[in-house]
């Protein structure tokens, strides 16, 4: 049987999702909840509003203020199994949520794919796409947890979807009615962003600065009108809940209402120093994990992009019975992770240079475009928007000790780099007839899952 391009492209693509349900099914099945970022806190969350139908309070838990749906939607499921299964203990729930959300993910990471499909033809954007998001280091550790980064990562990837798809239409191609339908449902999928966690404001923002623009560019005041419905709509949806935050957790207009009830028990000296913002700790080469690299900015946002610089995403039981090395949060590793983890920082450096390449070649495609509105100018406002505020958040709250500076507080905006580098990297190689290079690149993104795999795949304890 001879196979065509189009098969063995397929054959490659259902490859990719098995492997990445395999390895997403075993860190759920052998990773405890309670080692992730405040994971215990997450878990009882949502053990609050299941067991006693109501949200915690913020002297039960000092998450209390974050936004509420993540944690209603996963107590259903929590509920529903509880029910059919009453000897379940908590941990046993908890266990299902895990695998649960790995059926989740992996939906989210097909609709994501068929949201690239949308946007181009080529199959090599597509699939190194895929492969660059499915393993990317920050993705895999916030599946491995239960926490409300994830739950907005699905909703953020579904409002993309939504947004490609209607993206002809809003340039006048369907009529006003029909337009009218898709936008109310772009409006409450945000809000329901926005309710899921607090940086969805990034997106609502990106997303109203776009059709702003829009609205100069086409000279429509069509697109004032999506504004208004998408503002009513979000603000009708989010009052009940910020009022709720206003009462209970002392403001609604903060960024984080954790740090301003603390301030008098907080240590309020920032713990960076002069020059965090203006050097590169080359440390992190050596020894890959915290607290290396701690007086650079770019050194722990550049390990936090490739590797797990907290230590947080193994199997902890595991690695204090092994003691082999330990890490500045007083945790244990082994010596496989520790030497992958220094190759993947190696291949890291391609990474960041090829992001950067993605980001000015597309603000070079748009001068070249004389400015036009399409949806590549959305994702390098939302890009650009996630950056800055993953800065403001650090500038605002400088306590890097207590964890203000984590890449995936803006996981949702690195899948549209990833995007935006291979769409702009295989139109040059298509320019300059060098489509003999792709043979190299998806070499180089093998290399890249295999030591992504190594990296964070979590070990039984047996």
């Amino acid at each position: 049987m001879i196979l065509n391009k189009n098969k063995i492209y397929t054959i490659i693509l259902i490859l990719i999702f098995l492997i990445l349900f395999i390895f997403q099914l075993n860190n759920a099945i052998n990773y405890n909840c309670y080692w992730g970022y405040d994971g215990a806190k997450h878990i009882e969350y949502i053990d609050s509003i299941e067991d006693k139908f109501r949200l915690p309070s913020f002297n039960e838990n000092y998450l209390a203020w974050h936004a509420p749906l993540y944690y209603i939607i996963l107590a259903i499921p929590a509920k529903i199994y509880h029910f059919f299964n009453s000897q379940a203990d908590f941990f046993e729930r908890i266990k299902f949520l895990q695998i649960f959300s790995v059926f989740i993910n992996i939906l989210f990471l097909y609709i994501f794919y068929k949201t690239l499909k949308l946007l181009t033809k080529n199959k090599f954007v597509q699939l190194s796409t895929l492969l660059g998001v499915g393993f990317f280091t920050p993705l895999i550790m916030v599946n491995n947890y239960l926490t409300n980064e994830l739950g907005l990562f699905w909703l953020v990837i579904l409002i993309f979807y939504f947004l490609v798809k209607i993206e002809p239409p809003l340039l006048f191609k369907e009529g006003l009615g029909v337009v009218n339908k898709k936008i109310i449902l772009i409006s409450i999928l945000l809000a329901l962003a926005w309710l899921t966690k607090l940086s969805a404001l990034i997106l609502i923002l990106s997303v109203l600065i776009w059709l702003f623009y829009k609205f100069i560019y086409f000279k429509n005041k069509k697109f004032l009108y999506y504004i208004l419905i998408i503002i009513f709509i979000i603000f009708c949806l989010n009052l009940p809940w910020q009022i709720y935050r206003a009462q209970n957790f002392g403001q609604s207009l903060t960024i984080n209402n954790y740090e301003n009830l603390k301030q008098t028990e907080l240590k309020q000296h920032p713990d960076i120093s002069k020059k965090f913002f203006l050097n590169f700790d080359f440390d992190i080469f050596t020894n890959p994990f915290w607290q290396s690299g701690r007086n650079s900015f770019y050194s722990i946002t550049f390990a936090q992009l490739f590797i797990d610089y907290d230590n947080i995403s193994g199997n902890v039981d595991l690695n204090n019975i092994q003691k082999q090395i330990q890490t500045g949060n007083f945790r244990f590793l082994s010596l496989e992770k520790f030497q992958y983890s220094i190759l993947m920082l190696y291949l890291g450096i391609l990474f960041i240079l090829f992001f950067i390449f993605g980001y000015l070649k597309e603000i070079f495609n748009l001068i070249k475009n004389k400015f036009k509105p399409d949806i590549n100018l959305l994702f390098l406002i939302f890009i650009t928007s996630s950056l800055m505020a993953l800065l403001y958040n650090l500038i605002q709250y400088p306590f890097i000790e207590r964890g203000t500076l984590k890449v995936i507080f803006i996981l949702s905006a690195w899948p549209w780099l990833f995007y935006l580098g291979f769409k702009n990297l295989a139109e040059i190689l298509e320019k300059y007839k060098l489509e003999f290079l792709y043979s190299i690149i998806f070499i180089l993104l093998f290399i890249y899952a295999f030591l992504s795999l190594k990296i964070n795949w979590v070990a039984n304890l047996l």
